[in-house]
Formats: structure tokens, C-alpha cells, sequence
């Protein structure tokens, strides 16, 4: 019976298990996710925005600023074809920014104002006139997934900015795109800037002890205001937990779901949208 596992199943109903059951595997005496081990199954790297979750952080945002009558400057980091800014674009209310460092995904894209072909991990240009920042980046780190520990490519951070990170620039060897864009997104813009960001349900969760990911979410003084869990299979090119972080949006659930409305995207007017 030692090595026998069991599930928690229906009401303390106890249920014996095999690994395997989970995908689970042994590797130096420790059970891990080989069926979510991004070195051996890496996923896509760019996951789309869905348009029911477009609309869902649209409703979101545009309920919080409801008693604004000013223009507000919209800043979608890793902007690709738009799907993020689409309802956004279509509200006089609002002003696109897209930045994106991939050409064609920027031509494509009919949902912003202006579009800015940067690498955005390079830059430390502040846009002053930014009342939110959306992100869904790419999730996983191909540097990290090659095992190259070295920055990202022509790299230009101020003296100052490099002495805030710690652990060699463990930031950038993070497998996570998430982390790096997140951190890079308040190094600019301040803690207190309201970010929406898509992630891996990792993000948060698989953190260990020592991890500086862990510390930094924990210290860096921005709130996450809202978790919004998704259900997995919600992306069409990879089924995996996920989660929209709400930061330094106040007033909102602390936890919430994606309604059924939101789901379904055929229910929105998606009138001259190309996915």
C-alpha cells in the first residue's frame, strides 16, 4: 500500500490509481506532468484570442470605465491580427495601439489605429497617453524549449532596469513568455497600470519554493484583481488550462468563470472579422 495512490472522486470516495492514469511519470524519484512536459510535447507557441474571450474582456473593461467620458488609449503588447482589440475597435470610446514584431500579422490586422512593428522585449519607449494594456503572448519561451539560456536577441535594457533582476536574469530563462512580457509590460508602465493578461494556468500555480516567478508575483505591488478560469478547451489549437488575470482593475469578482454567452462566439456581430 505504500506506493498505492489514490483520488479524491465523488464525496471521500476513495479511488486507487495507477500513474499512468495521469500521465504521470517518474523522473529523479519526483511524479511530474509528462503529459504537459513542454521540452518532449511542446505546444504552439502563439495561441489566438477567441473572439467570446475578446468580447468577455471588452464588456469587462468597458463596464469599469463606464463613468468616463474621455477618449481611452487602448495598448495591445504581441498584437497579432487583432483578435484582442476587435471589440474595442469597433466603440468610439476607444483607441488602438498594436504592437507586434511579426510583419505579416500586422497587415492583417484591421482592429487598430496605428500599428508599430517592435519587438516589444526590446524596447523601453513609454507611451504615455496608455490607459490599459492587453496581452495574450506567446506562451512558451523557444529560447528556454532549445535549453539557450542567453537573452533574447539585441536585447537593450537601461543599466538600471538590469540591476533590478536578480538570479542572472532568470526572468528571460523563464519557459513562460507570460512572465517575461507581463514583467517587462509594468517595468515600463508602472504597477499600478491596468493589465489584462492571458496565461497558462502554470503561470500562477506551478511555482516552487525558490521560484523567482512566485516572489516577484507575490512583491512586485501590482494587485490582480480578478481570475477569470477558462475552460480548457476553449482555444482551438491546444487543449490547456488557462486563465485571464485581471491587474489593477478594481471592483471586479475575485474569481469568476466564462459565462456560457461568452463561449459561444457565433452570439456576438463578428461583421467584417477575420480570424
Amino acid at each position: 500500500m505504500s506506493d498505492e495512490r489514490y483520488l479524491f472522486e465523488r464525496e471521500y470516495e476513495l479511488i486507487p490509481f495507477q500513474e499512468e492514469d495521469l500521465g504521470l511519470k517518474k523522473k529523479k524519484g519526483v511524479l511530474s506532468m509528462g503529459k504537459n512536459n513542454y521540452y518532449e510535447k511542446p505546444k504552439e507557441t502563439t495561441i489566438s484570442t477567441p473572439l467570446g474571450i475578446s468580447k468577455y474582456i471588452f464588456d469587462t473593461i468597458h463596464n469599469y470605465f463606464r463613468f468616463s467620458n474621455n477618449l481611452k488609449y487602448v495598448l495591445d503588447v504581441g498584437c497579432g491580427r487583432g483578435n484582442l482589440t476587435y471589440f474595442f475597435n469597433k466603440n468610439a470610446n476607444y483607441f488602438c495601439i498594436g504592437i507586434d514584431k511579426t510583419k505579416i500579422f500586422l497587415e492583417d490586422n484591421a482592429n487598430v489605429s496605428i500599428k508599430q512593428e517592435i519587438d516589444f522585449l526590446t524596447t523601453t519607449t513609454k507611451n504615455e497617453s496608455i490607459d490599459i494594456i492587453l496581452c495574450n503572448p506567446p506562451w512558451n519561451n523557444p529560447k528556454n524549449l532549445e535549453n539557450n539560456k542567453n537573452l533574447p536577441e539585441n536585447i537593450e535594457l537601461s543599466e538600471e532596469t538590469m540591476n533590478k533582476y536578480s538570479k542572472k536574469f532568470e526572468m528571460y530563462n523563464s519557459t513562460l513568455y507570460p512572465y517575461i512580457f507581463l514583467r517587462h509590460i509594468f517595468e515600463i508602465y508602472g504597477y499600478r497600470r491596468p493589465v489584462v493578461l492571458l496565461s497558462p494556468f502554470g503561470f500562477l500555480y506551478n511555482n516552487d519554493v525558490n521560484s523567482h516567478r512566485y516572489e516577484w508575483i507575490r512583491d512586485n505591488g501590482a494587485k490582480i484583481t480578478n481570475i477569470t478560469i477558462l475552460p480548457k478547451n476553449i482555444f482551438k489549437q491546444v487543449k490547456y488550462p488557462a486563465q485571464i488575470l485581471f491587474f489593477n482593475i478594481f471592483g471586479l469578482e475575485p474569481v469568476t468563470f466564462l459565462e456560457e454567452k461568452y463561449i459561444n462566439p457565433t452570439l456576438f456581430d463578428l461583421e467584417g472579422f477575420n480570424a
